[in-house]
């Protein structure tokens, strides 16, 4: 039976993520599509997703947050980023994970230890992988509203250092 993977949003008519799947599933040999489905009630759209039997979801904003509620379970990452970007399907159980973090890793590569928040959705992740465990690295951000938004968490998160207050750009 072809499996059907989702992407939960609002908006997401502009999605890539459609073709880049399909494109994926292809080359893959993997009998699955993927749809995107604009969402203003999140916890319908996972009851949606366990009722229909969907394989997996990812989340892109406004509802990164908000499904963590409605989820069985949540990946150790997820949970310390406190958002989901993706969704799998495990026997009826919906379990949620955060694969942001390894992006923005794996894009600034060299230069993970010195991050450079600037996009508004990779902001939790971001602030998450710029702070490494056992690192106290600065992380440089943009503004004094982004410094307000992500400053609690990583002080959580364990990091140390001054936080700027006022544009840092490098």
């Amino acid at each position: 039976m072809r499996a059907l993977y989702v992407l939960l949003g609002d908006p997401v008519a502009h999605s890539r993520s459609p073709a880049i799947h399909a494109r994926a599933f292809q080359l893959l040999g993997v009998d699955a599509v993927y749809a995107p489905c604009r969402v203003t009630d999140v916890p319908g759209a996972v009851r949606g997703l366990r009722s229909l039997g969907i394989a997996g979801a990812n989340v892109t904003i406004p509802h990164k947050q908000a499904v963590i509620a409605s989820l069985d379970d949540l990946d150790p990452a997820a949970e310390r980023i406190g958002a989901v970007s993706c969704i799998a399907n495990r026997d009826g159980a919906l379990v949620g994970y955060n694969t942001d973090r390894e992006g923005v890793l794996r894009a600034l590569g060299p230069f993970s230890g010195r991050a450079v928040v600037r996009n508004r959705p990779i902001r939790r992740a971001g602030a998450v992988a710029a702070v490494n465990p056992g690192s106290s690295s600065a992380m440089p951000v943009t503004s004094p509203s982004t410094v307000a938004a992500i400053g609690p968490m990583v002080s959580k998160l364990g990091a140390s250092g001054q936080t700027p207050s006022s544009d840092t750009r490098p």
